[in-house]
């Protein structure tokens, strides 16, 4: 697994301008062993509002706790600037990020550890 600071410099990083338009989010409870429990991960794929660009931003989110998703005004999840933060210094046992929409306040959750990358389709 990532570090922290590693994960968020790799998503500081990534070449995400203009991605910003939700094309697919998925929710998926998933059982854990050896304990038997369940965790939430949560994946976002976005897109660029112009035509022809084949880039996506792909986002996984794993550990996801306390989720909140709210339609916005107008179209659905059509233009959201995730704010993933270190959120480490709360000493919440296995969290590391909250993750905030910061336009409208659409999704906010906080999670154990993400992943980010820049694909096509």
């Amino acid at each position: 697994m990532q570090s922290v600071e590693g994960a968020l410099a790799e998503y500081e990083g990534l070449p995400k301008h203009g991605l910003h338009v939700a094309e697919w989010l998925a929710v998926q409870e998933e059982v854990t062993y050896p304990e038997v429990g369940f965790t939430l991960s949560l994946r976002i794929r976005f897109m660029s509002r112009e035509p022809g660009d084949p880039r996506r931003l792909h986002l996984a989110f794993h550990g996801v706790r306390n989720l909140r998703i709210a339609q916005p005004e107008g179209a659905m999840l059509s233009g959201l600037y995730l704010d993933i933060r270190d959120i480490r210094n709360r000493q919440w046992e296995g969290i590391a990020f909250e993750v905030v929409e910061t336009e409208e306040d659409v999704i906010h959750f906080i999670c154990r550890s993400f992943e980010a990358r820049i694909g096509e389709g």
